[in-house]
């Protein structure tokens, strides 16, 4: 098997190029190789493919994503990694979709969603643990740690970091490994174990030194020295940070140099310290506000204000301290009305861009909403939608006795039943790889094998319904809506076969299946019972020549509306030993 870097290796140059763009901040070269290689590959669409075609798009549109997600556009890339996801169903190697689920979940942790962040990058570091893939392991150890430390669950972000810098560093990996070393120091020093961050942040120095970045080790220097004062070595820390802020200057960064000498300043101003000296912590200050009033930053400003402030009152200097204290709160007003006329004229600029690109996206949002992500895309490039498929499963179910039920209950209460139920079901069909059509009434369809075509259709929409089965356990809230002494139960019917499928209508179109598949797997629903999940011979047989190990309760052979005599069981969730 392939290693990632080979599988890699076999996409085209531009690729390799668009993702070093990114990672250097270049995002519109990136974006134009990007679009470049979009062309490429659909004039190529229609012509002989190879297997590898698909990996090639998948691809590109995961490094589409990555651009997206680092130039803060999360929503695309939210839609962007799905979309590889969903193509990966397809593709021989899981590299892409180890990838993407890495993406994903740094999409849900931009957006405050951690749960789902920590899920999606499990899912990540599993994937690359079964491949073997040890920088792929230590990427995702890294992102579960910055995750889990921004949930303050410092002793299971340390676990993580410390896998991260030591497989990082047994591959040699400088780079990432003085990264790591540097965000371990974070978990330890939150833990209170300043000696032990200390010696983290000292080894990425060391790798930061070796590696010639001047300007994250002056950072890191700049780090320690602060980590130094709060183990109560000042001298140290005024050692360190003086050598931070000496590399600053020689590198010209200017607006570090005003936060050292601020810093720095700080601690002079402290009291009953060895390093204490109010002339020099006033002199230091005073050379970052010079600094800060030339780049009219106002935030650092008030920052620099209040730590003279502090200095002045420490040294009995109350009326400069009260005076200085004026400035840091006029200061801080300022920077938050500042924040906030940049907030508005950012809220009216996107809005004005909303207004002269709506009638653009609005298609293409309104197409995502109603029609599988690979349809969409399709349709949005001018393709007509209209395929066969040798094989799909097709899944229909209803809510036992919901006509009778509904009339006695008001629509607030029938709209929150079925959004409450279809939640659940849109949810575990998602989770399977199953494809959502429609709902009609109470009825819910839904597929597996199309649009995009799995061998394993039949094991997905099985593995679905069993879950359903036992997934709608109502909480008390939602009991609350059915009329007194009614349950909740459903009627699942299952087969397979051939289907066509397509886009129909101008207005309001939709996707959909036509087929006698359709309309036999309808006819296994209707004829169920509740609670029960009623499936064809032919289902049957396509999971066992799969070699699943569910088991089937022979129903024998019955009159199907429609169909004339069929021979049917039901697939018992209980039996299934997976």
């Amino acid at each position: 098997m392939m290693t990632w870097r080979e599988y890699t290796a076999q996409f085209s140059a531009e690729l390799k190029r668009a993702n070093d763009s990114i990672d250097r901040g270049h995002y519109a070269e990136a974006e134009a190789l990007l679009a470049a290689e979009e062309e490429r590959l659909r004039l190529i669409a229609n012509a002989q493919r190879n297997d590898f075609h698909r990996d090639e798009i998948a691809y590109t549109t995961q490094i589409k994503a990555y651009a997206a997600f680092m130039q803060g556009r999360v929503n695309e890339a939210f839609g962007l990694y799905r979309r590889c996801l969903e193509l990966c169903d397809s593709l021989e190697y899981g590299y892409i979709r180890a990838s993407s689920s890495s993406g994903l979940g740094n999409c849900y942790h931009r957006v405050g969603q951690n749960d789902k962040a920590i899920e999606c990058i499990a899912q990540a570091l599993t994937l690359w643990e079964q491949y073997r893939e040890d920088f792929g392991v230590a990427t995702e150890c890294g992102n579960m740690a910055n995750v889990l430390m921004h949930l303050a669950q410092f002793e299971s972000a340390r676990d993580y970091m410390e896998r991260c810098s030591r497989i990082f560093e047994q591959l040699g990996e400088l780079r990432q490994t003085a990264n790591a070393y540097l965000n371990l120091a974070v978990c330890l020093q939150n833990l209170k174990d300043l000696k032990g961050a200390y010696d983290a942040l000292h080894k990425g120095i060391n790798l930061l030194q070796s590696l010639g970045d001047r300007t994250s080790l002056a950072r890191a220097e700049g780090n320690l020295g602060t980590l130094c004062y709060h183990m109560g070595d000042a001298e140290e820390a005024v050692r360190h940070i003086q050598n931070a802020l000496r590399e600053h200057t020689e590198l010209g960064n200017r607006d570090s140099v005003a936060i050292w000498k601020s810093n720095l300043g700080w601690m002079y101003g402290q009291p009953g310290l060895s390093i204490s000296d109010p002339v020099q912590a006033e002199q230091l200050i005073r050379e970052a506000i010079a600094i800060n009033s030339e780049n009219s930053s106002t935030y650092y400003l008030a920052n620099n204000y209040e730590s003279l402030a502090e200095v002045f009152e420490h040294n009995g200097k109350p009326e400069a301290a009260l005076d200085a204290y004026k400035t840091f709160h006029r200061l801080s007003q300022e920077y938050q009305s500042q924040k906030a006329r940049e907030l508005a004229e950012r809220q009216d600029a996107e809005f004005k861009l909303g207004i002269e690109r709506a009638r653009v996206q609005a298609t293409e949002q309104v197409l995502h909403r109603v029609l599988p992500a690979s349809i969409a895309e399709r349709l949005t490039k001018g393709e007509e939608v209209a395929d066969h498929f040798d094989s799909v499963s097709v899944f229909f179910s209803d809510i036992v006795g919901f006509t009778p039920m509904a009339s006695r209950m008001s629509a607030h209460n029938v709209i929150g039943l079925l959004n409450y139920v279809f939640e659940i079901f849109d949810t575990i069909m998602e989770k399977h790889g199953c494809e959502k059509i429609k709902t009609i009434g109470d009825g819910y369809m839904a597929i597996s094998g199309a649009p995009i075509p799995v061998d394993d259709h039949a094991e997905r929409l099985a593995a679905a319904s069993v879950e359903l089965l036992s997934a709608l356990d109502l909480p008390d809230h939602i009991q609350a809506l059915l009329p007194d002494g009614c349950t909740l139960q459903l009627r699942i019917g299952l087969h397979c076969g051939p289907a066509f499928a397509g886009i129909v209508g101008i207005n309001r179109f939709v996707y959909d299946l036509y087929s006698d598949t359709i309309n036999t797997a309808a006819r296994m629903e209707s004829h169920g019972l509740p609670g029960r999940i009623h499936c064809s011979a032919e289902f049957a047989d396509e999971l066992k020549r799969r070699g699943s190990t569910y088991d089937f309760e022979d129903r024998g052979i019955m009159v199907i509306k429609g169909k004339g005599e069929m021979h049917t069981y039901f697939l018992n969730a209980a039996a299934q030993e997976n």
